[in-house]
């Protein structure tokens, strides 16, 4: 198995960040500016934490956990990319 970086995570979205927004999802969140990707984070950083307490443990919770920190990572690096294009709108 290839090794998966930041920095291919990064290359992704600067590409897509050139896409038609009705054809990327992530070109169609920076269209929504910062707010909205924080808020995106946001529900998604909640719902790893929710998900890691012992009384949420269920079968298929690492999945819902693991699903929910990679977005987190997502969400994260689209408000990078959006502060480089000089986005600054709250």
């Amino acid at each position: 198995m290839s090794q998966f970086s930041l920095t291919d995570l990064e290359a992704i979205i600067a590409a897509r960040a050139t896409a038609d927004g009705e054809a990327s999802y992530t070109r169609s969140l920076m269209d929504k500016g910062v707010a909205k990707t924080a808020e995106k984070f946001g529900e998604e950083a909640v719902e790893a934490v929710i998900g890691t307490k012992p009384h949420e443990a269920r079968a298929g919770l690492e999945d819902d956990v693991d699903g929910a920190l990679r977005d987190t990572i997502l969400y994260t690096q689209v408000l990078k990319a959006i502060g480089r294009l000089g986005e600054r709108r709250l």
